[in-house]
């Protein structure tokens, strides 16, 4: 019963997204999914997937756990973006606890945020403009960017940042 369950879970996400698209445009919330262990990808790729090669969306093996206000990922200081589809952005769920920033634990963020992540938020962009537009402009707060680009020295610069107070 049990492997039958996980297949059926398993055609459901793919058939099921199209009716999650449409729940949470007409009730405005953003889909909480569950991260199985990323083992489990590694297993059923036979080891084809390397965790520096890509981080993309389908690299995970998810489902379905609940709808949230999209809101939820401003909350939270253990949610960071991820990543982006054509059409989605995702964030990472990890254990409060554990600093997914912290770029001694892993080379790379996108790394640790693959290995460490518990669940996704998956959003569509429109939410998600939508959501940066309500907060406006706050001119107390100073954003830098800093786009990772191989042998550039990102990684030496998110170290740095990451000993100054205040900075995420």
């Amino acid at each position: 019963m049990l492997c039958l369950d996980f297949t059926l879970n398993l055609l459901l996400i793919n058939q099921g997204n199209r009716k999650i698209e449409i729940y949470c445009i007409a009730t405005r919330t953003v889909q909480i999914s569950k991260v199985l262990c990323f083992l489990c990808i590694f297993v059923l790729q036979l080891g084809a997937y390397t965790v520096a090669a890509s981080h993309q969306l389908n690299n995970f093996f998810y489902f379905h756990k609940k709808y949230v206000k999209p809101e939820f990922v401003l909350q939270h200081d253990h949610i960071t973006i991820h990543g982006c589809t054509p059409t989605h952005v995702w964030f990472c769920i990890t254990d409060p606890k554990e600093n997914v920033l912290d770029v001694l634990n892993h080379p790379f963020i996108f790394i640790s945020q693959y290995l460490m992540a518990k669940q996704l938020v998956i959003m569509p962009y429109w939410t998600f403009f939508k959501l940066a537009n309500d907060l406006g402009i706050r001119e107390d707060l100073k954003v830098v960017n800093i786009s990772m680009t191989g042998r550039s020295g990102s990684t030496l610069l998110c170290q740095m940042f990451n000993k100054l107070p205040k900075t995420r």
